[in-house]
């Protein structure tokens, strides 16, 4: 799949190199994991993370992340003249157009006219200063020292009820 040129000049392709390098995942860090449940995996706190940042700090409004970006693809790609067929086939979609749409390959110099024709997406917040970080991560040592007065205090309180 190609990549907008927007991205590019955002050096997103430094940054997957970067990742690729230290053998890790693209959008989130193995090592922060606090050993949360199967159910509500790492990434996916990641992705809600992600969304909380497109709307409060990219100032992206206009899309319900991280589901939205879908139609919110369909729509901008409306005003272009992207093929449905190749639109279809970038967004994840099934061709409306009939099986024979399914065959042969999509090359990516044709996908890569097609991704130029949707527009950059105008974020403000680019052109200002990095906001801080709103929540504030805890160290392992950090963590491990809460978890000890934690038990502390069960073992305190389990002291009392047989006293």
């Amino acid at each position: 799949m190609p990549i907008h040129k927007h991205l590019i000049d955002q050096g997103f392709l430094q940054y997957v190199e970067q990742r690729r390098k230290i053998g890790k995942p693209l959008f989130y860090e193995p090592a922060r994991a606090r050993g949360g449940k199967g159910a509500n995996p790492q990434w996916q706190k990641v992705a809600e993370r992600l969304g909380e940042w497109v709307h409060e700090s990219l100032k992206v409004t206009d899309v319900q992340p991280n589901h939205g970006w879908r139609h919110l693809w369909r729509e901008i790609v409306r005003g272009t003249r992207m093929q449905p067929e190749l639109c279809d086939y970038m967004c994840g979609h099934e061709s409306k157009s009939g099986t024979g749409a399914r065959y042969g390959k999509r090359k990516v110099p044709v996908l890569a006219r097609q991704i130029a024709l949707f527009p950059r997406f105008k974020v403000l917040a680019l052109n200002k200063p990095r906001a801080p970080h709103k929540r504030v991560r805890r160290t392992q040592a950090q963590i491990a020292a809460d978890t000890a007065t934690r038990a502390a205090r069960r073992q305190a309180r389990a002291n009392e009820a047989w006293a």
